[in-house]
């Protein structure tokens, strides 16, 4: 049964490299090509343009469909008709929708367009919505997911085993030009070990200064460790603690043309320490998941319980 957990399990007497779950359009989506999947993706645009997307077989990960897109205009209303099913067998999960309204290359939770649950099959979602006058002229990004066993809200950057992820281009008009200080792009991290670690960014335009805010993943902005007017790129952060998830954003200084939105959060992982074997015991006592600095190999199954 595909459900069951196999682990197989290597102490790791290193440190391990950091584990990085966010760049620019965060991927995430699932592991797995059977089963859960949003079979359908139906959305009339303007002047004849239209999203018309059929799934099956799975995908692993994020599946890439920029190249099908739809015109829309700021003010008006369309319906995305979605349909959340199956590749395979029927399991319960969730499923949402989002587009990028303000091109943060996040999607916000404001953002979301509609939210389903259910266990396929189900009836056709039509997610109706009203384009902001806000919304940012230009293409843009929308997200559909599907999560088998997933509960709402769902997180558009989640890895997960079963059920899809997708993306599709969005072109809008009629909302708001697009600011004269453009945000940075490409969040990363680099060179991070267990207590440092190197951030990068893509300028969004011809600037050379930068504000950057960073500390433990989930932090309110404003609360975190500020570096203001930085013109580093790579800019070095040190003083972290090892196995420790952080997030980081960081803003343009365009001088005259005043300051960009916040571009973020990108989160990372520090690595973990080294142990010295023997001085090290671990219990297994963590119902299903593989512990904290373990990793899997060879190629005997062991069976991973509680």
């Amino acid at each position: 049964m595909k459900k069951s957990l196999l682990i197989l399990f290597t102490f790791c007497l290193s440190a391990l490299t950091s584990s990085i779950y966010y760049s620019q359009y965060c991927s995430g989506g699932p592991g797995s090509t059977a089963d859960s999947n949003t079979e359908t993706v139906d959305l009339n645009g303007d002047g004849g343009t239209a999203i018309s997307y059929t799934a099956c077989p799975g995908v692993a990960g994020n599946e890439d469909q920029t190249g099908l897109s739809a015109d829309l205009t700021g003010g008006n209303s369309y319906t995305a008709n979605i349909q959340f099913g199956t590749c395979g067998g029927n399991y319960g999960g969730a499923g949402e929708a989002w587009i990028d309204w303000d091109q943060s290359q996040t999607f916000d939770p404001s953002e979301s367009i509609g939210t389903w649950s259910g266990t396929p099959p189900t009836t056709l979602s039509a997610f109706t919505f009203t384009v902001p006058l806000t919304a940012i002229n230009g293409a843009t990004r929308m997200r559909v997911v599907q999560q088998e066993g997933g509960t709402l809200p769902l997180d558009p950057c989640a890895t997960f085993n079963w059920g899809s992820s997708v993306d599709f281009t969005i072109n809008i008009s009629g909302g708001t030009p697009p600011p004269s200080c453009l945000s940075p792009f490409s969040l990363s991290a680099t060179n991070v070990t267990s207590n440092t670690a190197d951030l990068t960014w893509t300028a969004g335009g011809t600037e050379t200064a930068w504000n950057v805010e960073w500390d433990i993943s989930g932090f309110t902005q404003g609360a975190g460790n500020l570096i203001s007017g930085t013109t580093t790129n790579p800019q070095n952060i040190t003083g972290l603690t090892a196995t420790t998830s952080y997030d980081f954003y960081v803003q343009a200084d365009c001088g005259a043309n005043g300051t960009s939105s916040w571009a973020g959060p990108f989160t990372f992982t520090t690595a973990c320490n080294a142990f010295t074997a023997p001085a090290w015991a671990e219990g297994f006592e963590s119902a299903g998941s593989l512990p904290t600095c373990w990793s899997m190999s060879g190629g005997e199954n062991w069976l991973f319980n509680t």
